[in-house]
C-alpha cells in the first residue's frame, strides 16, 4: 500500500453534506492505492505483473528519480505547505496548458442561457448551456432548493458516462439507466440539492455525447472521443484536464453571482474522470472550499511501468513537473 497526497485543501465552513459539529474544515486529501486484485473485485488486470527486465526497470527508474521532481513537497519546505501550495499552483497551471487558454480566450465573457425550470420533490431542475470560450458550449443542470437561500453552491463533474451530466441530475433516459443509476448512487446532483446545495451538474468535455467537441472523426484513437479531444489539445499546448478545469471555473464565475449562492461555500464532488477534474480544480481554484474526488486516481506511474489512468488524464510533463510515482510519494 502507498499513500498519495495532493494539493488539494479544502478550508470552509463545514457544510451541510457533512455530518459533523466542527466548524472549520481543512483537509489534505490522501488516497490510497492498493496494489492487489482483492482492492478491485475480480479485476485481474490490477494483479501485480510479474517483474521487469533489468534494463525496463533501470530506465523507469532513471526517469522517476526524485531528484528529478524538484518541486514535491518535503516536511523541511521553506515557508511550510502553505507557502508550497502557493509556490506550485502557477507551474500547475502552466502544466495543464491555463496558461494557453487564458491567452486565447481569457477576454471572452461567458454567456449563459437555460429553459424554464421543472418542479420536482422539494426543487426544481433546469437545464442550460454556458459558453465557456467562443463557440464551446457546455450544457449543464441546475437543481435549486426551496427556499430563497442563500445555498451552498455544488459543482459536479462526471466522469466516462456519456450521459454523465443526466445521470447526475437523475434526468433518465429509460428503465434501465434509472435502475443501474440509482443502484450506484450515481445521482449525486439530486442528493446535494436535497442536502441544501444550489447543485449544478455539468456536461464534461470529451466525456459526455453532447460536449464532445472533437469526435474521434477519422476512428485513429480508437473511436474514443476522450482520446481524439487530448492529441488536439496537446498539439495546441493545451490538455484535456486543463480544459475541464476551465469550464468549471467559468461555472463557478457565473453561479456565484446568482444572488441565492453562498459563494464561501463551493463543494466539488465527483467520480472517475470527475473525481480528476474536482483534484485539479480544486488544487488551481481557490474558491472551492471543499474537493471530494472519488474513485479518480492512482499513482502516475508504478515501479513495474503499470498506467491505469485514462489517456485523457494525462498531464504532460507532469512528473518532471513534480507530481507522484511509486519512487515519490508526495505530489500536487
Amino acid at each position: 500500500m502507498m499513500m498519495l497526497q495532493t494539493l488539494v485543501t479544502a478550508k470552509s465552513r463545514m457544510s451541510p453534506l457533512f455530518d459533523s459539529d466542527h466548524p472549520c474544515l481543512i483537509v489534505l486529501v490522501s488516497l490510497y492505492i492498493v496494489f492487489a486484485a482483492s482492492a478491485h473485485g475480480d479485476d485481474k488486470s490490477l494483479v501485480r505483473p510479474a517483474p521487469k527486465p533489468v534494463p525496463v526497470e533501470s530506465y523507469l527508474k532513471r526517469l522517476y528519480e526524485p531528484e528529478n521532481q524538484r518541486f514535491s513537497f518535503t516536511a523541511d519546505y521553506s515557508g511550510g505547505f502553505d507557502q508550497w501550495q502557493a509556490d506550485a499552483r502557477p507551474l500547475l497551471q502552466q502544466l495543464l496548458g491555463l496558461d494557453v487558454i487564458v491567452e486565447q480566450a481569457g477576454d471572452h465573457q461567458p454567456t449563459v442561457e437555460h429553459e424554464d425550470s421543472i418542479e420536482r420533490d422539494g426543487y426544481s431542475i433546469q437545464r442550460g448551456t454556458i459558453e465557456t470560450e467562443p463557440d464551446i458550449f457546455i450544457p449543464f443542470w441546475l437543481l435549486r432548493p426551496q427556499g430563497e437561500g442563500p445555498f451552498p453552491l455544488a459543482i459536479l463533474p462526471h466522469g466516462h458516462d456519456r450521459l454523465g451530466h443526466d445521470t447526475y441530475a437523475g434526468v433518465f433516459h429509460n428503465e434501465s439507466h434509472a435502475k443501474d443509476s440509482l443502484a450506484q448512487d450515481r445521482d449525486v446532483a439530486v442528493q446535494a440539492v436535497k442536502r441544501g446545495y444550489l447543485a449544478i451538474a455539468p456536461a464534461v468535455r470529451g466525456l459526455a455525447t453532447e460536449a464532445d467537441k472533437v469526435p474521434d472523426a477519422y476512428k485513429r484513437h480508437g473511436e474514443r472521443a476522450c482520446r481524439s479531444h487530448l492529441m488536439h489539445c496537446i498539439l495546441a499546448g493545451r490538455t484535456a484536464v486543463g480544459e475541464r478545469v476551465w469550464d468549471m471555473s467559468r461555472l463557478i464565475d457565473w453561479a456565484g453571482e446568482l444572488p441565492e449562492v453562498d459563494a464561501r461555500e463551493i463543494l466539488m464532488m465527483g467520480n472517475s474522470g470527475g473525481g480528476v477534474v474536482t483534484l485539479y480544480a480544486a488544487a488551481c481554484d481557490e474558491r472551492i472550499t471543499v474537493a471530494v474526488p472519488s474513485c479518480s486516481f492512482s499513482v502516475i506511474a508504478s515501479e513495474e511501468g503499470r498506467i491505469f489512468h485514462c489517456d485523457c488524464c494525462a498531464i504532460p510533463g507532469i512528473l518532471e513537473g513534480r507530481q507522484t510515482t511509486g519512487y515519490q510519494r508526495n505530489a500536487f
